[in-house]
């Protein structure tokens, strides 16, 4: 018996079908794929807010309350927050460049780190564009093309303004930018999606490459060229998620757990740094139980400071802290010490840079710690364990499991 080609009527409810199953494929789990891995990463960046904000709180407890200082501490988180920036929120870095960089420290390893983050504002939209994704203008699929409106301006250039607002709102600012730039790219593919369903071509170009590729499938019956047909709209699919997998950072990578006691000390120690530097520390004589002290713009440098320095792991704990009173200089025993002791014993890996003998009241000592604040290089936010590459799945296995 002689096989027939399809009808007119079978080819196109065959070519109908092909349009609504890419739409679904696209519209529904593309998409929810794509909204999955964005909560991920949201949840990433919630954790970063609260470090910061963390960092930010116990850096002005010890600092004298007063206006200038607060606002001179406020402009040090958000340069911290810049420097200390890691792959996954390296867009967040780029957007905080607007911050005027203070003349002290022009030449320094923190300077350095923020301006190979990103200089301009084109740099900044490509790296949010590298992080949150970007689906060309045009699209081509079974030779068929698809062109998309034009792509919206990024959501998160409002973002370049919130270093200038409170540091209460930092957290708010960020969880909007988030959701606008992730909903840029959630509409882009709901864009191409209807793109397919309404082109009555594309379910013709797919059944087209079908016959050029499957010698005599023309001939198949209706069932068995649908289902060799959806197979081709399968692997168009995954060519373009396995680019967007590779070039999408929120897409095709997972956020690695991260500590958010660890991560804000990460910021506080950039923090100080930076105030290290701003107050200009020279050595001056203290009193005759004192002796020689470093002292700045906010005065002489108070031992509670010292004490937070052993507690980052940025100065050698001392077995004796020195406590000034009416009879003299009195000896306490530090409890700083025993715990940076315990921290460095459980963890090997710990190196403290600046090193002592006593109090600092040497000029070698008082140069060691602000040449530290010159020129280490601001630890990452994410360590090495940031991110993990996710497995990669084909869409009809995405198409079966669970979105979380």
């Amino acid at each position: 018996m002689k096989k027939k080609k399809l009808s007119k009527d079978e080819h196109l409810i065959l070519a109908s079908n092909l349009k609504n199953y890419a739409h679904d494929l696209i519209g529904t789990h593309l998409k929810a794929e794509y909204e999955s891995q964005i909560r991920k990463w949201s949840g990433y960046m919630d954790i970063v807010a609260d470090a910061f904000q963390h960092a930010y709180d116990a850096h002005i407890g010890l600092l004298k309350n007063s206006d200038a200082s607060r606002q001179l501490a406020r402009k040090h988180a958000f340069i911290a927050l810049a420097a200390s920036a890691g792959q996954p929120s390296h867009w967040l870095a780029a957007s905080l460049q607007h911050i005027p960089i203070p003349k002290y420290l022009v030449r320094t390893a923190i300077r350095q780190a923020i301006k190979e983050k990103a200089t301009d504002q084109p740099a900044y939209v490509r790296a949010m564009r590298r992080v949150f994704g970007e689906i060309e203008d045009t699209i081509t699929a079974f030779g068929v093309l698809f062109p998309l409106p034009a792509a919206s301006a990024s959501g998160a250039v409002s973002l370049a303004s919130a270093g200038q607002g409170d540091i209460l709102t930092f957290k708010t600012t960020l969880q909007q930018v988030f959701s606008a730039e992730s909903d840029r790219l959630t509409k882009r593919i709901l864009q191409l999606a209807m793109q397919v369903l309404n082109n009555q071509l594309f379910g013709t170009g797919v059944l087209l490459q079908l016959y050029n590729e499957r010698a005599g499938s023309e001939y198949w019956s209706f069932n068995e060229q649908e289902v060799a047909a959806k197979g081709l709209v399968r692997k168009w699919i995954d060519t373009q998620r396995l680019r967007w997998y590779k070039q999408w950072f929120y897409y095709g990578n997972d956020p690695y757990p991260q500590d958010l006691h660890f991560m804000a000390r990460k910021i506080q120690r950039e923090i100080w740094a930076l105030w290290i530097l701003s107050e200009e520390f020279k050595l001056y004589y203290a009193g005759v139980h004192a002796g020689m002290a470093p002292a700045g713009d906010s005065g002489f440098l108070r031992q509670s400071i010292v004490d937070r320095f052993v507690d980052l792991d940025i100065l050698l704990g001392q077995k004796w802290n020195l406590r000034t009173g009416f009879g003299g200089s009195i000896p306490m025993p530090s409890r700083s010490m025993d715990e940076q002791q315990k921290r460095r014993k459980e963890n090997p890996l710990i190196l403290v840079p600046v090193k002592r003998e006593g109090d600092i009241d040497t000029q070698e000592e008082l140069t060691a710690l602000t040449d530290w604040a010159a020129t280490h290089t601001p630890y990452s936010l994410d360590g090495l364990g940031g991110f993990v590459i996710r497995e990669w799945v084909t869409i009809d296995k995405v198409h079966t499991q669970k979105q979380k």
